[in-house]
């Protein structure tokens, strides 16, 4: 494998990065945090055949590294990883821990053995954000894979956003929306309208408003005085054959148009004057009126506040123990980067949530002095805290119990 110079790697970092259309756009000063990653794998124990290479499986998760799929991470790392990987050596190197519950599955799949395989990695931060990718080891490193997430602009994404909704909106308007129908004109408006209307579309206008006329006469004839015979309705007018449209809109024919005869008007009925609602009396044989809400005693309403305040008081839990004595914390050596410190507070993490503690306990990760720690308090009991740190140890961890 010919050298490859941290160069090499920002050049096809940044590459990548700005090749999407909705990334946004870095520069050679945005990429930093380059070295090599060394992820660990499981395998049968045994000899292999060099034809088939043995079937690998990954012992690490994805808490290290920024918005990646553990089962994506796992299959690029074991396509691209490369052991082992020399001329890398004065490379910062970070190595991640195997996962316990990883291993243990694994071991019960009879893979045994051990191994690794090594990555280059790189970090990105613009604009407030960060992210981590990885990068395969390869003699062409402009076309080296890639893995990772990229900064997204949000401005270009905004506008993608807003143009796929505008275009997705006109096709659903289009395909949910129907076309209006024709208005149906009654029977004997459309059999006179059949028998004298012309083939041409442009005298559409007289037939229009000859039915419109009709309709209104019709509504006025149906409504009659109680008692009274319904008034039959006048013969629908003779709609006569137009002359073709003059050069001024079609307006004019209808104006032209003579208006049908009225029909009679109908008797007028007086509208009853508006009366207030009378209520029954239950003497006069009404059922009572039902109260929706219930009338309570003042016992009764004292007794259900009591009732509601003993509820409220025995779901509310019971605050938490504050530690009276002298206080212990678990904390690990300081790191250069945050990142590193990250790795560390997920290892503290697994270890956190398999130990059991009188009072709730929580990871912090602090800057001191332009450096990175990962604090694990507070441990009341001096013996327990110095259980943990021994359990810590023997995870390959570098802690120290501080009192305080």
């Amino acid at each position: 494998m010919n050298v490859i110079r941290t160069a090499d790697v920002i050049d096809r970092v940044v590459a990548w990065h700005n090749r999407h259309p909705l990334a946004l756009r870095i520069s050679r000063d945005h990429v930093n945090g380059i070295g090599v990653v060394v992820l660990p794998f499981a395998l049968p124990e045994g000899p292999h055949d060099p034809a088939r290479p043995a079937p690998l499986s990954p012992l690490f998760g994805d808490d290290w590294m920024y918005h990646a799929s553990a089962r994506r991470l796992g299959a690029w790392s074991r396509r691209h990883g490369v052991y082992p990987l020399p001329g890398f050596d004065h490379w910062p190197l970070r190595q991640i821990d195997a996962d316990l519950d990883l291993a243990r599955a694994a071991d019960a799949l009879g893979q045994t053995g051990r191994t690794v395989r090594h990555v280059l990695t790189a970090a990105v931060e613009a604009g407030g954000r960060r992210t981590r990718v990885l990068l395969a080891p390869q003699d062409r490193l402009r076309k080296a894979p890639v893995f990772g997430q990229r900064l997204y602009s949000l401005p270009r994404s905004g506008s993608a956003v807003a143009a796929g909704t505008t275009v997705l909106t006109s096709l659903a308007m289009a395909w949910l929306v129907p076309a209006t129908p024709p208005a149906t004109p009654p029977a004997a408006s459309l059999a006179a309208v059949a028998a004298t209307a012309p083939a041409s579309a442009a005298s559409s206008v007289a037939p229009r408003a000859s039915e419109a006329a009709e309709v209104l006469a019709l509504a006025a004839s149906s409504v009659s005085a109680p008692g009274e015979a319904t008034a039959a309705p006048a013969d629908p007018p003779q709609v006569p054959t137009p002359e073709p449209p003059p050069a001024e809109p079609s307006m004019a024919l209808v104006n032209a148009e003579p208006a049908p005869e009225p029909a009679p008007e109908p008797a007028r009925v007086a509208a009853p004057a508006d009366k207030a609602p009378v209520l029954r009396r239950v003497s006069d044989g009404a059922s009572p009126l039902v109260r929706l809400r219930p009338q309570l005693s003042d016992e009764e309403k004292q007794a259900a506040r009591q009732a509601s305040q003993a509820l409220r008081d025995a779901a509310t839990p019971p605050p938490p123990a504050v530690p009276t004595g002298p206080v212990y914390a678990i904390a690990t050596r300081p790191s250069r980067s945050r990142d590193d410190a990250l790795a560390l507070q997920a290892v503290l993490r697994g270890l956190q949530a398999q130990t059991a503690t009188p009072i709730p306990t929580r990871l912090d990760v602090m800057r001191a002095q332009g450096r990175w720690r990962v604090v694990w308090w507070p441990h009341t009991q001096q013996q327990e805290a110095q259980a943990l740190l021994a359990a810590a140890r023997a995870r390959g961890l570098q802690v120290e119990l501080i009192p305080f």
